[in-house]
């Protein structure tokens, strides 16, 4: 993805370099927010780790004391501890889906102001004949592919911070 990236961002400037310098000014923007993202989701992705895992834990503590539990009229007590972890557990969760919610409609953005960007500027260029209408159609097909990358790295991103987060927890559980 990455040398797709690169390989399409050498494309556009071929094409048109106006139009590509056009299309930088969206890159710091998409760098800042992957990096904000990825530093965010790291941390809400092994605290829900953390927070499953006590889940698990609660759960198979749960069943296997039910005797007990009942014996002593704790069911109550037993169900409302799970109902709070389980409660963190949600939490935790719901902080992953808000930074994707927030992240994933930003790239989206991004791609469209791109558009936004090569369409006013192109007309421009076209109107005072300093490239041919083809040129922008050309620019605006290739530049989606300049943005494919990053929508599916970040897809991807999220996967592999899940994927990140359970090795971090086998890692512990095996040292």
């Amino acid at each position: 993805n990455i040398m797709s990236f690169v390989g399409v961002l050498v494309v556009l400037s071929l094409i048109s370099w106006p139009l590509t310098l056009g299309v930088l000014v969206l890159v710091p923007p998409l760098v800042l927010a992957t990096v904000w993202f990825g530093r965010r989701s790291a941390k809400a992705y092994a605290h829900a780790r953390e927070t499953i895992s006590s889940v698990n834990a609660e759960f198979q503590e749960s069943i296997s004391g039910v005797r007990e539990a009942q014996a002593y009229v704790q069911e109550e007590r037993t169900v409302d501890s799970f109902r709070t972890t389980a409660r963190r557990y949600l939490d935790a969760r719901i902080r992953t889906q808000v930074l994707q919610a927030i992240y994933f409609p930003f790239i989206l953005f991004l791609a469209v102001c791109g558009d936004a960007i090569v369409l006013g500027l192109g007309s421009v260029l076209v109107h005072d004949g300093t490239i041919a209408a083809g040129t922008v159609i050309a620019f605006l097909l290739y530049l989606d592919q300049f943005f494919a990358p990053v929508q599916q790295l970040s897809q991807v991103f999220d996967q592999w911070q899940q994927a990140v987060a359970s090795m971090t927890k086998i890692n512990e559980l095996m040292q």
